[in-house]
């Protein structure tokens, strides 16, 4: 299968959630929970932090929904689930590796 297939595939829901889940990810390199919590610093150091974990867990809750899918999918949708399953580990997994350091630094920064 094509790249071009299995994003046709997935849905448009699922590429909006990808894309914002590696959106998420990326803009949190660049997060700083320090800074003042008015202007661009709200953003940075605010918003960006606590939309990863929520991004987060529904990227978690879909995954759970894929599984309860699987139980009574036929071979070929159990096939393009286990793909789409794949994908969402992945995002996942971008996911928290971009924001734990982040959560990890507010938390220092707390003490």
């Amino acid at each position: 299968m094509n790249g071009t297939a299995f994003w046709r595939q997935l849905g448009a829901l699922r590429i909006l959630l990808t894309v914002v889940a590696w959106l998420v990810a990326l803009l949190m390199l660049w997060a700083d929970p320090t800074l003042p919590p008015y202007g661009w610093g709200l953003f940075w150091g605010s918003v960006l932090p606590a939309a990863g974990p929520v991004v987060f867990m529904v990227v978690c809750l879909d995954l759970f929904m894929i599984q309860v899918f699987k139980a009574d999918a036929g071979p070929r949708r159990r096939a393009r689930l286990n793909r789409i399953t794949a994908l969402h580990l992945l995002s996942a997994g971008l996911l928290l590796l971009t924001w734990l350091p982040v959560f990890l630094g507010a938390l220092a920064a707390a003490d």
